[in-house]
């Protein structure tokens, strides 16, 4: 009977100490390091837009991007050469501008358009008493005089030198204001930067 006894005293204590397990009453051990971060979730919807910031002062206006006058060319019909240092000959536009450089001596300087000398014009930058500048407009037109009809093609690009009707092409001259202009009248060209 001792037997069963110590059997059930040995019972006892293993039911108290898996009751003491089962309820926290053992001491745990130290705390294990910390796991690894999980990804970072989707981005959340955009909130709603600031205020609107004071308006700022205003700048000053940029350039015109226009050049201008800054002289003129020796007289020379419409017929436009040029020789430049190179030893080449320039003709038409190009030789326009290869004799407003030396003329303004300005490696940027160029025959002025219609909208550069009604600006130099307003800005009392063209000389007056100049009886006319070639000048670039820019854009065809026709006329009509004395029955004929012509056309305005700055002398069929500063290339042609015959009065008119043997040619029904003109150029255009600046005298005060725009003006068309036979191609073998000899006048400066209205140089601009």
């Amino acid at each position: 009977m001792m037997r069963i006894r110590e059997d059930t005293a040995a019972l006892r204590r293993l039911v108290v100490l898996l009751l003491a397990v089962g309820l926290g009453g053992c001491p745990r051990g130290p705390s294990g390091s910390p796991g690894l971060t999980g990804t970072t979730g989707p981005t959340g919807p955009m909130g709603q837009p600031g205020p609107t910031g004071a308006t700022g002062e205003r700048g000053t206006a940029g350039a015109s991007g226009l050049g201008s006058f800054c002289g003129s060319t020796p007289a020379t019909t419409a017929q436009l050469r040029a020789t430049p240092d190179d030893g080449g000959v320039l003709t038409g536009y190009q030789a326009a501008a290869a004799q407003c450089q030396v003329a303004c001596v300005q490696p940027d300087a160029h025959m002025c358009s219609a909208a550069e000398m009604s600006l130099s014009q307003q800005r009392g930058l063209v000389p007056v008493g100049v009886d006319g500048f070639w000048y670039s407009a820019g854009a065809p037109a026709t006329f009509v005089r004395s029955g004929q009809t012509g056309w305005m093609t700055e002398c069929v690009g500063w290339l042609e030198d015959m009065p008119f009707p043997a040619t029904l092409d003109v150029g255009c001259a600046w005298s005060g204001g725009p003006v068309f202009s036979d191609c073998n009248v000899s006048r400066s060209i209205a140089c601009c930067r």
